[in-house]
């Protein structure tokens, strides 16, 4: 590639990665089990999982993982796809295993019409909340095809809803001098509706957002009730020697993808001169973001016709990009690895 590349460029590259980490097969483990025990029961009422972890987790990037990896392959074999078709196109047009993401201020309305767009389903401006509901539950009960699906074979096994915060508005709250974005427990009509899927056997549902947007779901007990696992997504601890190791060779296949998808020409080593611990200090123990800093540190490579990324690209990274967006308050890079007692700088 050229050294004219955006920072914009170089992130849609970065969107492009998959690098797989243990936390990306604990989601296809618990998703799957979900999806067998409904079609063992599937026509008892429902519960829900949960994946709430901070902003820039990777959370999202994984379900997609999960998608292409196992639902994908599975749709191929069945042959619902053609295995020429990208794996990405795929998983994007499937209804077996949904994945839907709400808009601002979600309401009834919005819930079922994001949903039905994403099956791809038209929707008339005019329709009511009704009408809407009927639609979706149709397609859920696989009713919506009769010729083709004469035996009302249930399409979806699972329904991922993410940014389960925008039930609700983001208010900005002033604490001790920094605005703080904290969520208020408002559009009960929303989980209701949810409630109501889940107790009408419709599908197993899987709600991802911020660890904030929990309360949206524990101020009804029977939807509360109803919630079966929580997948595990909190930041890693490099006290943890399985949290060090999984953020340290998430760090090495940075370093090979960076290369691999045509950004530098070398491989860059991202293991010694103790970077991969710098980074965590650097992003929290949050994959997400140290992909965010890697992104910055190719900027600045390309910028002065490097070949790779290393220590001093990173450490640029961090005044740069990490530091100025609140991911640290200094620079590990620079200063060593400040020890805390939360095991979080």
């Amino acid at each position: 590639m050229t050294a004219t590349l955006s920072l914009s460029e170089i992130h849609a590259v970065f969107k492009q990665m998959r690098i797989v980490h243990p936390r990306v097969d604990n989601i296809a483990r618990v998703c799957e089990g979900a999806r067998r025990a409904a079609q063992l029961a599937p026509n008892e009422s429902q519960g829900w999982l949960g994946l709430f972890a901070l902003s820039h987790s990777g959370k999202s990037h994984a379900i997609k993982m999960y998608l292409e990896r196992v639902v994908v392959p599975e749709l191929i074999a069945s042959g619902a796809f053609p295995k020429e078709m990208p794996a990405e196109e795929i998983a994007r047009k499937q209804s077996r295993v949904i994945h839907v993401t709400l808009n601002e201020k979600a309401t009834r309305e919005s819930l079922y019409v994001d949903i039905l767009l994403r099956l791809g389903c038209s929707v008339k401006a005019s329709a009511k909340i009704g009408t809407l509901r009927r639609q979706l539950y149709q397609f859920l009960r696989g009713e919506n095809d009769p010729i083709n699906n004469p035996n009302k074979k249930r399409p979806c096994d699972l329904l991922i809803i993410d940014e389960i915060q925008h039930l609700s508005q983001g208010v900005l709250k002033q604490i001790k001098g920094s605005n703080t974005k904290s969520f208020e427990a408002t559009g009960t009509d929303v989980t209701d509706a949810l409630k109501f899927m889940m107790i009408e056997g419709m599908v197993p549902l899987m709600f991802v957002g911020v660890p904030e947007s929990r309360v949206h779901l524990s101020v009804d007990p029977q939807l509360r009730n109803r919630h079966i696992e929580a997948i595990d997504f909190s930041p890693l601890r490099w006290s943890s020697d399985s949290d060090a190791e999984m953020f340290t060779n998430y760090v090495g296949k940075i370093g090979i993808m960076i290369n691999r998808h045509g950004l530098l020409p070398k491989v860059c080593d991202l293991l010694d001169h103790d970077i991969p611990h710098r980074l965590w200090a650097s992003s929290g123990g949050l994959m997400g973001l140290a992909s965010r800093i890697a992104e910055m540190a190719v900027y600045h490579a390309l910028r002065v016709g490097k070949d790779r990324i290393g220590f001093e690209e990173l450490a640029l990274a961090v005044d740069t990009r990490a530091i100025p967006d609140g991911y640290c308050l200094y620079n590990p890079f620079r200063e060593g690895v400040i020890e805390s007692g939360d095991d979080r700088v």
